[in-house]
């Protein structure tokens, strides 16, 4: 729904609602969605240099019912939306916020106006609830910032809010300042009065030359996490059985090492197949290294077997744009998904610090 300016000067927002606790209330103890109007939402932009202009809703849902074909739903909305507005704010849950965040990272690579996602750790009319405090710090950062999909989010009341990039965040934990720049830190904060200091500021996105249409519907992935006794022919079964996946991403333990043990625990042996029905394979770490290391006897053989071992992207952005990458590869002819994966698109693959040693 659109509205007129009010304010000839002001800066114009669109809003992006997708549900969550954020456009939701505790009802008997239970955290619902509710359907909140444009005049409401409009209002949260009181006292900013921004004025709503107009509010879409795609859908409003948990965000753990969300589907990575959401993904490109909530893409595409932002798309048409930054066509008539100056900065988009997406209002979304907190438990999968990472993930369509980094999807969008990719998705709108090519877009001229900044998105930042927010939610809320309780319902925005709650006592005490951090919904103000986080739509506050997220319009204020929307003010400021370039280009680019990030996340805002203070998880407290009246508490200072971080903004992190859209394909370094994690949810670490239910509650207060829920989310992290992992191996690294955000690249800047809101404070209580909506002051806004950007500390670490990386370059602007860059779509692969190869892409020309990066808004794609996002093949299946399937992640194979570590851990000792993973049964590997478990996994072959049910991608077989499933024509839709695209590509597979093999989670190593911390130090980049897999199982090589012969047989249905062998990572490198799953890979191969995995190679062999022709999907591409991702292997990353569960968080990058403090420090460059050098290859285990099995991150050799994993590499061999045909893995692209990526040491310095989180699993679940890797699985976000190999997911991105297999849609591309499937929609358009002549292009590699593991190309597409490699090139750097928004601060997805972070920089480590040479080995102890060698600085």
């Amino acid at each position: 729904m659109s509205r007129g300016m009010s304010r000839p000067d002001a800066r114009r927002l669109g809003i992006v609602n997708t549900g969550g606790t954020i456009g939701g209330a505790s009802r008997d103890g239970v955290v619902r969605t509710e359907n909140r109007g444009t005049r409401e939402l409009a209002a949260w932009a009181a006292g900013s240099s921004f004025e709503v202009t107009k509010v879409v809703a795609p859908f409003e849902r948990m965000s753990e019912n969300f589907l990575p074909s959401d993904w490109h739903t909530i893409a595409s909305c932002i798309h048409e939306l930054a066509a008539e507005v100056d900065a988009v704010l997406v209002l979304h849950g907190t438990d999968t916020m990472a993930y369509t965040a980094a999807a969008c990272s990719f998705m709108l690579a090519d877009l001229d106006a900044p998105v930042v996602f927010t939610g809320s750790n309780r319902g925005y009319d709650d006592l005490g609830s951090d919904g103000p405090t986080n739509v506050k710090a997220a319009i204020a950062a929307l003010d400021r910032l370039e280009r680019g999909v990030y996340v805002v989010f203070a998880g407290r009341h009246q508490v200072s809010a971080a903004i992190h990039v859209g394909t370094r965040v994690r949810k670490v934990q239910a509650g207060g300042s829920a989310y992290a720049t992992i191996g690294s830190q955000p690249i800047g904060s809101v404070s209580i009065r909506g002051l806004v200091a950007i500390d670490r500021p990386i370059g602007l996105p860059k779509l692969p030359e190869i892409v020309t249409v990066p808004r794609v519907d996002p093949a299946e992935v399937v992640f194979a996490y570590s851990y000792p006794g993973l049964d590997y022919d478990f996994l072959r079964r049910g991608i077989a059985s499933s024509p839709d996946v695209g590509g597979v991403v093999v989670v190593m333990y911390p130090s980049a090492t897999v199982s090589v043990t012969p047989g249905r625990h062998s990572a490198p042996e799953f890979v191969a197949w995995c190679r062999e029905q022709g999907l591409p394979v991702v292997a990353c770490n569960t968080m990058p290294p403090l420090y460059e290391f050098e290859d285990y006897e099995s991150t050799r053989i994993l590499k061999q077997a045909g893995a692209s071992v990526r040491t310095n992207i989180l699993p679940e952005t890797a699985g976000v744009k190999l997911a991105w990458a297999a849609g591309l590869a499937r929609d358009t002819p002549g292009i590699d998904a593991l190309d597409v994966f490699g090139e750097q698109v928004f601060g997805e693959f972070s920089a480590v610090q040479p080995a102890l040693g060698q600085m």
